[in-house]
């Protein structure tokens, strides 16, 4: 029965976590603005309609312009992703699959946008009049892409090993010995196969963040047994004290 309750409770706490990460998951969109003088740029599909845009000096600056304002958002989106990965070591492996979840949810919507009839009209039109911006455009393209792919491989990967972590946040020392094996023969199996997690910086941080839990586990059979040892000591000199009272 208490083995029973026990597991329905982790059960609970993973169905709440993984909610709560899909909405923290959802606030990681980053929308790439639109050029409000032209709203009808989406409807622009024909080479004619490129080519008539290209000729017009206006409509040329304003298509140049959001195109640079969509390189420097996405300048700025890569720059902070890299922030945040170096300045989450102090959490543990779950963590690692949640930031990873969110990059790929940040970039996947990215990539979305990067393929709209908005961004290939935009593109087909600053082709036709060889503007210097598009080199510029087609790398941060393939920086998306790159980053796209690389987050979703990496969730995949972690997720095989999140099965081996549980045991680490909700048993004690003894309970995990068996799964550590397994969690380390999963992440030599990582390190191995993976096109993108086996690089240095990616597995400082999952030991990191595995040696963190190791520790929270530990302190926290150290604490339950400071308390289980007050609790017997105080019952104690309570019994002393109801015999003394009943002599």
């Amino acid at each position: 029965g208490e083995q029973l309750k026990e597991q329905f409770e982790i059960t609970m706490k993973e169905f709440d976590k993984s909610l709560t990460d899909a909405q923290s998951c959802l606030l990681e969109t980053v929308h790439l603005s639109k050029c409000d003088a032209l709203p009808e740029l989406e409807e622009w599909t024909s080479f004619a309609a490129w080519q008539s845009a290209a000729c017009s000096t206006d409509t040329l600056a304003a298509v140049d312009s959001m195109l640079q304002s969509w390189c420097k958002r996405i300048e700025l989106v890569l720059i902070e992703t890299d922030l945040i990965q170096k300045e989450s070591d102090d959490i543990g492996p779950y963590a690692e699959l949640v930031s990873w979840k969110h990059r790929m949810t940040k970039f996947n919507f990215l990539l979305e946008q990067i393929k709209s009839p908005t961004c290939r009209n935009a593109c087909g039109i600053l082709k036709l009049a060889k503007s210097k911006t598009l080199e510029t455009w087609k790398v941060f393209d393939q920086k998306i892409t790159d980053a796209a792919n690389e987050a979703k491989d990496n969730v995949k990967i972690l997720y095989s090993l999140h099965a081996y972590c549980k045991p680490l946040y909700y048993g004690d020392p003894v309970s995990i010995k068996p799964e550590i094996k397994k969690m380390m023969e999963a992440i030599l199996i990582i390190y191995t196969t993976s096109q993108h997690y086996n690089t240095t910086d990616c597995m400082t941080h999952l030991f990191v963040k595995v040696r963190i839990i190791f520790i929270l586990c530990c302190l926290k059979l150290c604490f339950s047994c400071f308390f289980v040892y007050r609790e017997h000591k105080y019952s104690k000199k309570a019994q002393a004290v109801d015999v003394k009272s009943l002599s």
